[in-house]
């Protein structure tokens, strides 16, 4: 067999798996986690923050932290040995800063309800679909999402 066509060969073979793995890993990050939020725009954008926390934890950690005024070791233990999700752990924080409620109360909620989904865990925290509280979450979701704005709260962080 010539030598030329060997090299081609191998290389198509090189290429062929660079684009497999590629498609596996690619479809593996599609893949995504029902936050069944009921609001189509905040379950992508949950879907999108889970994906850069879990690039980067001990940084979405520190931001959330410290835009919600949470204590990092609490966060920490919600993700590292509770094993609740980053976007779970960033709902709960924001969940309790928009309805006035302790961290701990919203993580007990979703525990119970997570199957039903977040819709339902706001709405039995008081906060309904549509409604100001509502459009508030969505919007400190999308900060803490993208670029965030500073926030200071200091609601629901003991």
């Amino acid at each position: 067999m010539n030598i030329q066509i060997l090299q081609k060969q191998l290389i198509f073979i090189f290429l062929f798996s660079i684009l497999s793995l590629t498609a596996v890993f690619g479809q593996s990050a599609e893949l995504k986690y029902n936050f069944n939020t009921g609001d189509k725009e905040l379950d992508l954008s949950l879907n999108n923050i889970n994906i850069k926390a879990k690039a980067d934890i001990n940084n979405f950690i520190s931001d959330l932290s410290v835009s919600y005024n949470v204590e990092k070791e609490k966060i920490e233990k919600l993700i590292k040995i509770e094993k609740l999700e980053p976007a779970d752990v960033m709902m709960s924080v924001i969940v309790a800063d928009v309805a006035d409620k302790e961290v701990e109360e919203v993580v007990q909620e979703y525990k119970e309800n997570k199957n039903k989904g977040w819709g339902v865990i706001a709405k039995n925290m008081g906060i309904k679909p549509g409604s100001k509280e509502f459009h508030e979450l969505k919007n400190k979701n999308k900060e803490l999402g993208g670029k965030k704005k500073g926030n200071n709260s200091s609601k629901g962080k003991k």
